[in-house]
């Protein structure tokens, strides 16, 4: 008992002492900092540092201690009333060094992604994979518990390692293999569920759920398979209106009513 008690102080002193930063390339609105490279050197690990939308990307971020970093979200312009602040909160490039283990990126829009630590969370972002690069990628060694989830991501994921999660993600990729990053290049023991994915695929060792897999699945090996639907995206989505409105499953739709539950 006495070390439960210890256990809920020592949390509540760390909660306490984490600080939470505003960064704005607008000056008018009295921010911290106008430079997120800036407010993340002088953050303390465990705090939380929010992104104002602006028109220009906020650069590249090099992080390297465990850092909560939230943005305004995505896809703005197509869903928010006029007069409303449209601008997302840009990123060229995120690279989670070590020392950023337990971090979390979410509502950003980011050029591409790159980890050199375990435990990452990317939730809730655009992740376009700029300069030909994969938009999500492990540099360097295997790497493990890293989570992707709820992302638009415009130009694939290779992951190596394990303890992966990989849901509820629109994934594209190149058809083919030779000309771009492809939509999942992984060798991981991990898990790859409740997606939309459309490229080409080279998967081992995962188990794959519930997915839907957008004009075939390329290659998969000593994959566990388990309710998957695959077809020509025709079949599949309305495809009208803009980025965020074609995705939706149209009557008829081999996909309405196949979920499946554990």
């Amino acid at each position: 008992m006495k070390r439960i008690i210890f256990l809920l102080v020592l949390l509540s002193i760390t909660t306490t002492n984490a600080k939470v930063w505003r960064v704005d390339k607008n000056t008018a609105n009295n921010p911290d900092f106008t430079s997120l490279q800036e407010a993340h050197n002088a953050a303390s690990a465990g705090d939380t540092i929010y992104i104002a939308g602006h028109g220009n990307s906020y650069g590249s971020l090099h992080i390297n201690k465990q850092i909560v970093i939230i943005g305004t979200g995505y896809f703005l312009e197509q869903n928010l009333d006029k007069g409303v602040n449209p601008f997302e909160s840009k990123l060229d490039l995120i690279v989670f060094k070590n020392g950023a283990e337990n971090s979390i990126i979410m509502s950003c829009t980011v050029g591409y992604i790159e980890i050199q630590c375990n435990n990452i969370i990317i939730k809730r972002n655009k992740i376009l994979g700029a300069g030909g690069n994969y938009a999500v990628y492990i540099y360097g060694d295997a790497r493990s518990g890293i989570i992707v989830q709820q992302c638009f991501i415009k130009a694939g994921i290779k992951l190596n390692g394990d303890n992966f999660l990989i849901t509820n993600n629109f994934i594209l990729g190149s058809q083919n293999a030779y000309l771009g990053p492809s939509a999942l290049l992984l060798s991981t023991s991990g898990s790859i569920r409740n997606n939309v994915i459309s490229g080409y695929e080279d998967v081992y060792g995962a188990v794959l759920e519930n997915n839907i897999f957008i004009d075939g699945i390329s290659r998969i090996t000593n994959c566990i398979e388990r309710n998957n639907i695959v077809g020509e995206q025709n079949s599949l989505f309305t495809l009208t209106g803009n980025e965020d409105a074609k995705y939706i499953l149209k009557d008829g739709s081999p996909a309405k009513g196949a979920g499946w539950r554990r």
